[in-house]
């Protein structure tokens, strides 16, 4: 069932006329989120009422709208900017990658704001939801493939006594991303990371830990963790992977032209 929550209380057809008064161009941007199978969709909905903050900082929006069905969370912003629309997606990518930017009419903008079908009825759907899901199946199973990948080759570095073994970092201005959210915990004094999606649920477990229920696709497992940390977002791509600490854990470094950070991260399937 999808359940639908409008962020803005009040009519703003008056900063729609406003907009269009300025000659300024009228834009709507979709963001689709996968939640982590551990998170409620509380925490779902309140990820992108953040996201919706950053976007409302760069952008005069005028009308939000958030829905939710199973795992799949849904952001659609009706907004207006001065840029045309090369300038605007750019602006709109760094704020949300993953963002899907369309330029709308004027008549489509207002119907929008003043039809009550935007909110229910046949409107009170998850657009594409089917084909989204899958394109996000098939690029976790994607991710969780590359760096077992990563993993091995690091391994084969190691013992292969001078053999020629691919690096396995992406080249160097190439337009692609594969951001993923990662679960940061704490066991044993080593920080770790682990992606949200290979989690299937958080449990306590003694003395304070969690134990971390592995999802059967990336290798079903329990892991206890001494203490969760936070959720943080890195580049998949620039993932460097380095020696192996033990078994399943091995020694990474992320880095972007925003952060540099070196922890250790569990290839479940490996454990």
């Amino acid at each position: 069932m999808v359940s639908t929550e409008k962020c803005y209380a009040t009519d703003n057809s008056p900063i729609l006329t406003a907009s269009r008064n300025r000659g300024e161009y009228l834009y709507r941007v979709r963001v689709y989120m996968e939640r982590a199978r551990f998170l409620s969709p509380q925490a779902g909905n309140t990820r992108l009422r953040v996201l919706l903050g950053f976007i409302e900082s760069r952008t005069a929006v005028i009308d939000a709208t958030i829905r939710h069905d199973g795992l799949l969370h849904y952001l659609s912003v009706l907004c207006s900017s001065r840029a045309p629309a090369p300038v605007f997606s750019a602006i709109m990518k760094k704020t949300a990658p993953r963002a899907i930017v369309e330029e709308v009419s004027p008549r489509e903008f207002s119907d929008s704001l003043t039809g009550t079908a935007m909110y229910t009825g046949s409107w009170g759907v998850i657009p594409y939801a089917l084909p989204v899901t899958m394109v996000q199946e098939s690029r976790n199973i994607l991710i969780s493939l590359l760096l077992e990948y990563r993993a091995l080759t690091a391994e084969l570095r190691h013992i292969g006594d001078g053999m020629s073994v691919p690096s396995g970092t992406v080249q160097e201005g190439r337009n692609t991303s594969l951001k993923t959210s990662f679960l940061i915990f704490e066991k044993d004094s080593r920080i770790l990371a682990i992606p949200e999606f290979q989690i299937e649920r958080v449990s306590s477990g003694a003395n304070g830990s969690s134990i971390l229920h592995i999802s059967k696709t990336a290798g079903q497992r329990l892991f206890i963790a001494d203490d969760l940390l936070m959720v943080r977002d890195f580049e998949v791509l620039t993932a460097s992977i380095g020696q192996k600490v033990e078994k399943g854990i091995y020694n990474v470094h992320f880095a972007s032209p925003d952060y540099q950070e070196a922890l250790c991260l569990v290839i479940p399937s490996f454990l």
